[in-house]
Parts: C-alpha cells; structure tokens; sequence
C-alpha cells in the first residue's frame, strides 16, 4: 500500500502557500500543479493569501514585521483555515491535508481541523458581562433578568462573546420565580382576606352542624361541612342558621344525593330575601361516625351585616 503524501498549508514569505512532504518528494508546490488537479479560482485564493502574507514583511527589518493588529492576524488565520478545508475538497483521499495553525503550534489535519480550532476559538472569546448579570438576576428573581438577557444576546451575536447558556439558565430560573410570584398573588389574596376577617372575629369557633336556628356567624364559602365563628347578630356577620334538620339514625346516606334533598328542604323554608343565597352545611363520614346526624340551613350574605333575618 503506497503512503500518502502530505499537502500542508502554510504561509511563508516570498513562498507559495502548499508544501509537500512524503516519499521521494519534499518542497515549497506551486498551487497550479496538474499533479493536485485544484480548481483555478481556489489556486488564486491560495497565491493570494500567500501573497498577502509576503506583504506584512519588513525587509528592512524583518524583526518588526507584522500584521499591525490582533484582528488582521486572526482574519488571516481564518482565511488560511478555510483555505485548508478547500484544498481537503478538491485533492480528494488521495493526499494527507495539514494545516500549520500558530495558534496552536502545531499542524492540524483536515477534517479535525475545524472542530479543534472552534474549541480554541470559543476558549478564547470572553464571556459577556451581561449573561453573568442575567444568570445571577435570574437565580434571584430580578426583575431586570429580562433586561440584561436580551443585552447579552445582542452582544454575543455581534461582538462574539460567550455566554448563551448562562443566559438561558437565567432567563429559566427567572421564569421560575414568575410562576412562583403568580401562585404565591393567586393565593395570596384569598389568604389576606381570610386573614383581615379573623382580625374582626371573635374567638368563638364552633362546628358548622352544631349552630342552632337563629344564630348568626361567619359563613364559610360554600355548602358542605366547616368550622365556623359564631357571633352576635347585633354584630358584623355573613351568616345566619334558620333551620336544623335532624336526619335520624343508621348509616350515612350519599353525600351528593343528601345534598340535592335537603338544599332543596332548606330553599323551600327560607324567606325570600335580597342578596341572600341559601346554603346547607351537611356532615361527612366522620362527623356522621360522631353523632352529627343533621344537617344545618342557613343564610349567605353577600356582604357583612348586622341584624338578623326574620
């Protein structure tokens, strides 16, 4: 099997930019050999980038000799990196293609090249301030999280910094907090609520099933059985029991239909009064397995009242 020669991509002064290297042959290759069949435009691109490599040279003090900026050099080194991924095109399996990289001081072969120079290229960009600033803003709900993210994404498209997932993780966590914040306010307001009622409440508390007709007191939100406040009728109050059922003994009966029935016995007792909805207090198994065999009707105000119905 016959070794492969070594084509190697490297600029030189007063030197064409492709040297061979491999059995019987070694030396500087002009671009336009027929031995390498490369196609006449990227043999211009190649004498060119050459060409401009030659022009940095300062003949009369080669010390010096330069690019004159950071930016110029490493345009340079990306023109020669692509310019190695073409030749890798067109010369086909037959060659060994290197690339000489100063950067990393050595040759790199194509294909690997480009995956070993991105590294290197994304090592060496810095990480954008902005990402930092959204991550740490993110991780403690910071209103600006948001803010700062889409600074730093528009920096490191433009300016070629690092960062991206810093402000992904960021942009996350602050998500986070938001849906944390909109339970906490959903809930919240209930728990304020209830929380400035029982300001107002005297410490009277009492099971639901066990007020008699005409006592008034704190109803709770809806039908079913609760703890209520009782209170004066004279006082701020919600509710205010009518009519107790007594449901006899035996066990319980369907908590739905037991519901249905006696919701109706009470609305058909109550008064018809304004702005008052009718509501049961009913037991459940526990407090039917306590003894609670009733069931309980009463007045829902929609607003706090004094006085009593009836």
């Amino acid at each position: 099997m016959t070794a492969k020669k070594t084509l190697r991509v490297l600029a030189d002064y007063d030197c064409w930019a492709l040297w061979v290297s491999g059995p019987g042959e070694s030396g500087n290759l002009d671009p336009a050999d027929p031995v390498l069949g490369l196609s006449p435009a990227l043999v211009r691109e190649l004498n060119r980038w050459a060409d401009d490599y030659t022009a940095t040279l300062n003949r009369a003090d080669p010390r010096s000799s330069g690019f004159g900026s950071a930016a110029a050099e490493q345009a340079f080194v990306a023109r020669g990196r692509r310019l190695a991924e073409a030749v890798r095109a067109e010369v086909g399996s037959d060659w060994r293609v290197t690339y000489h990289d100063g950067e990393l001081g050595r040759d790199v072969e194509v294909p690997e090249l480009f995956d070993e120079l991105m590294r290197t290229e994304l090592r060496r960009r810095p990480v954008s301030g902005y990402a930092i600033a959204t991550l740490v803003s993110g991780l403690l709900g910071g209103l600006l999280a948001p803010v700062f993210g889409a600074v730093a994404i528009s920096r490191i498209r433009k300016q070629r910094q690092r960062g991206l997932v810093l402000v992904v993780c960021g942009l996350v966590a602050f998500t986070g907090w938001m849906g944390v914040l909109a339970y906490r306010i959903s809930t919240g307001t209930a728990w304020w609520q209830q929380q400035a009622g029982h300001g107002r409440l005297p410490e009277d508390g009492a099971h639901g099933l066990d007020l008699a007709a005409g006592e008034c007191f704190w109803a709770p939100a809806a039908s079913g059985e609760a703890d209520v406040v009782r209170t004066s009728c004279t006082a701020q109050h919600t509710g205010q029991a009518f009519e107790v059922i007594p449901l006899g003994e035996g066990p319980m009966p369907d908590i739905l239909e037991l519901y249905r029935t006696t919701l109706a016995r009470c609305e058909a007792g109550a008064r018809p009064v304004p702005g008052v909805r009718v509501q049961v207090m009913t037991p459940t198994s526990t407090s039917w397995a306590e003894g609670k065999h009733r069931v309980v009707c009463y007045y829902h105000f929609a607003a706090e009242m004094t006085g009593s119905v009836g």
